[in-house]
């Protein structure tokens, strides 16, 4: 009986220094703030973005051009299938979309060799290697003046925002 409580209280202790030594590894919870440098991951969650300042400006190379204007920006990795139909989906509706918006594909680490063929239309960025970057991709928001106004992961939702006056 002696043994079977030792061997469930070095059990229990195990587990409590596990959860103690993760505990720094464990995301924000508060996704407005700005990125943690001290962290070696981020999970970016744009959803939670809505309404507040894009909290990566700084962390993304071409980010001062998000602090002006109004912009549809999509993230993506290089091997997303999904994000590659958006890129199509933004070059066939270029002339229309241009009216509403500047365009910025921005890749998130790693990156790769093959990747979204964005056009002359679209800016192109990336965000740094300062620590893992984990999104859903397609993650599309349009920016304002660097106040993310929306967010989705579905072409047509985006679309319907921007035709119905959110991106004039």
């Amino acid at each position: 009986m002696k043994l079977k409580i030792k061997k469930l209280v070095l059990m229990v202790a195990v587990l409590a220094g596990v959860l103690l030594g993760a505990w720094k590894y464990l995301p924000a919870t508060d996704f407005r703030a700005e990125a943690d440098d001290s962290r070696t991951f981020e999970v970016l969650e744009p959803e939670s973005w809505v309404g507040g300042k894009l909290p990566i400006l700084d962390n993304i190379d071409i980010g001062d051009l998000l602090k002006d204007g109004r912009w549809l920006v999509l993230f993506y990795h290089y091997d997303c299938g999904d994000c590659v139909e958006v890129i199509d989906g933004w070059a066939d509706n270029a002339g229309w979309l241009t009216g509403c918006a500047n365009m910025m594909a921005i890749e998130v680490p790693p990156y790769g060799s093959a990747g979204v063929d964005a056009g002359e239309m679209v800016h192109r960025g990336r965000v740094d290697e300062s620590r893992e970057w984990f999104v859903s991709t397609p993650a599309m928001i349009f920016v304002e003046d660097g106040v993310v106004k929306f967010y989705s992961q579905r072409i047509n939702e985006v679309f319907d925002y921007l035709k119905g006056g959110g991106g004039v």
